[in-house]
């Protein structure tokens, strides 16, 4: 079973939770809202909220922490269909350093890219007013 800690208020992050559910006939994820940080704190003290906020979170049973563009290749790895592109996140032209460029440049601008995709849903939240949604 893996934790997937994710921002509920990000589109992206939602299309591809939605995707990940329809592919996970196994039920081997679970997902939390960020935003739900009463409920995820005390399972996981450790993680910051800061953090969380920065890039999505993935745990697996024996407690390991996966972030980032490591928390999406190991979400990857799960799946039949995904697999091969889990693969191709360890070639030399693809891996991990162009798959962190990629990951943080979407994580860093979810909300702009939202807005793009014609979720406005943020647009008007005193919250989201920067670069990132804050915990209310």
């Amino acid at each position: 079973m893996l934790t997937v800690i994710y921002d509920g208020n990000c589109a992206i992050c939602n299309k591809t939770k939605t995707l990940i559910s329809k592919l996970d006939h196994q039920q081997q994820v679970n997902f939390i809202d960020l935003h739900q940080t009463n409920y995820w704190r005390k399972q996981f003290p450790t993680i910051s909220v800061d953090d969380v906020m920065e890039m999505i979170h993935v745990i697996d049973n024996r407690q390991n922490i996966y972030v980032g563009f490591d928390a999406i290749r190991r979400l990857l790895r799960l799946f039949p269909l995904t697999f091969p592109i889990y693969a191709l996140s360890y070639t030399p032209l693809i891996g991990r350093r162009l798959g962190i460029i990629v990951y943080r440049a979407i994580a860093n601008n979810r909300y702009q890219l939202n807005r793009l995709l014609g979720d406005r849903s943020q647009v008007n939240n005193e919250n989201c007013a920067t670069v990132r949604c804050k915990l209310s």
